[in-house]
């Protein structure tokens, strides 16, 4: 008798550790691989995840209450897949989803226009997209999809970091065959970057005699300072930016050679 307890013991062991190990699997399997959906979005456009995918399309879904700590986090993210339009228009698509489909498309909308995301792809209240398809739930939540292989390339919730988001769309384009280099024929370079010591060198390269803007743009798209105005000959050049008369947060370069533009992120640290 006592044989058969300990057997059955063992037995409700193993049986316990193989569904730990089965639920362990599913999470990870989701939490690599995008789930398909269709939905209308809040301007009934149709939306199937997997034929964008396919279609060479780099997802970047935040799910939103809407709520005021999301906010910050949100614009950011909207920021970042902004700042990817001059190199790869069209690519990165930035997709606003309340979180349990139960916000007005109406309500979404206004608290995406009033706080500075005022162009996203769509904006969705619909619940066929489910952000436990991801893993756990969280104020604000973001993923990056894309690839053939409907890989998920970023996962994170209640906030954001920048440089591991901007790393997941960089990997997302390079899968999906698309390099992030400008057709411009301008290059731009801040180093270091993120700045800590209050200055970093810029450097760019002209191929002709040509004027020359460099513009500093904030997170809402805003120009804060022109940082240089000049005409210059042919060849590299580089000069050190004082960044301590600015806030710390995420800028964009914005370098302009007769019409034709380059952009480089600039991200100041404390």
């Amino acid at each position: 008798i006592v044989k058969n307890k300990e057997n059955i013991k063992k037995m409700k062991y193993l049986v316990t550790s193989l569904i730990l190990a089965l639920m362990f699997v599913s999470t990870i399997s989701k939490a690599q691989t995008a789930v398909d959906f269709t939905a209308n979005d809040c301007s009934s456009t149709s939306h199937n995840l997997f034929t964008e995918l396919d279609a060479g399309k780099i997802i970047v879904i935040a799910w939103v209450m809407p709520c005021g700590p999301c906010t910050p986090p949100a614009l950011s993210a909207y920021t970042e897949v902004q700042n990817y339009a001059s190199s790869n228009p069209g690519t990165v698509k930035f997709y606003i989803v309340d979180d349990y489909a139960n916000t007005s498309c109406a309500t979404l909308t206004t608290w995406a226009n009033s706080n500075g995301i005022t162009a996203p792809d769509a904006i969705f209240s619909n619940a066929s997209i489910n952000m436990s398809d991801y893993g756990s739930a969280g104020m604000p939540k973001f993923v990056i999809l894309g690839g053939s292989s409907h890989s998920v390339f970023f996962n994170q919730n209640d906030g954001l970091d920048v440089n591991n988001f901007n790393a997941g769309i960089s990997n997302a384009l390079t899968t999906v065959g698309i390099f992030e280099v400008s057709s411009n024929n301008i290059s731009l370079s801040v180093a270091p970057n993120p700045v800590l010591n209050s200055a970093t060198k810029i450097a760019y390269t002209l191929e002709a005699f040509s004027l020359i803007q460099i513009d500093i743009i904030n997170a809402l798209g805003q120009k804060v300072k022109t940082i240089l105005n000049k005409e210059q000959n042919a060849g590299t050049h580089e000069f050190l930016l004082n960044t301590s008369e600015y806030p710390t947060g995420i800028y964009k370069l914005l370098i302009n050679n007769s019409g034709r533009t380059n952009t480089a992120k600039l991200i100041i640290s404390e």
